[in-house]
């Protein structure tokens, strides 16, 4: 079933609010490179996220997007960047990197965003 990014960030969205963590989408269309959302899971730390569609087992953000990401990460140690995929109804997450392969170890997986979202901070 194909589905628009903007469809899955809606969908994420929801799912965090409905865990009672916080969530927003960040709508800027003049901050080129800006994450498009971010969470707050109870008891963790802000990550600010991109949403991607996986594509041949592969998805990462643009270059620009990859930089904030990184800048983010770098300026504290109180917030986390991470980078979402969705394909077929899972959803997969990894740090920042220009591509990212859903075959390998270190990207995590699940069909229960919230759950992974947790995960992937903890």
């Amino acid at each position: 079933m194909a589905k628009s990014e903007s469809k899955v960030k809606t969908e994420v969205v929801a799912a965090v609010k409905r865990a009672k963590g916080y969530a927003r989408r960040i709508e800027d269309q003049y901050s080129v490179g800006m994450p498009d959302c971010v969470f707050i899971m109870p008891n963790t730390v802000p990550c600010f996220t991109e949403v991607k569609i996986v594509r041949d087992n592969i998805y990462g953000p643009t270059d620009r997007q990859l930089i904030e990401l990184q800048r983010i990460v770098q300026a504290s140690t109180k917030v986390a960047a991470a980078v979402v995929g969705w394909k077929d109804g899972v959803y997969y997450i990894a740090s920042p990197q220009s591509k990212i392969d859903i075959r390998y170890e270190f990207v995590l997986s699940d069909t229960d965003f919230p759950r992974l979202l947790e995960r992937y901070l903890k």
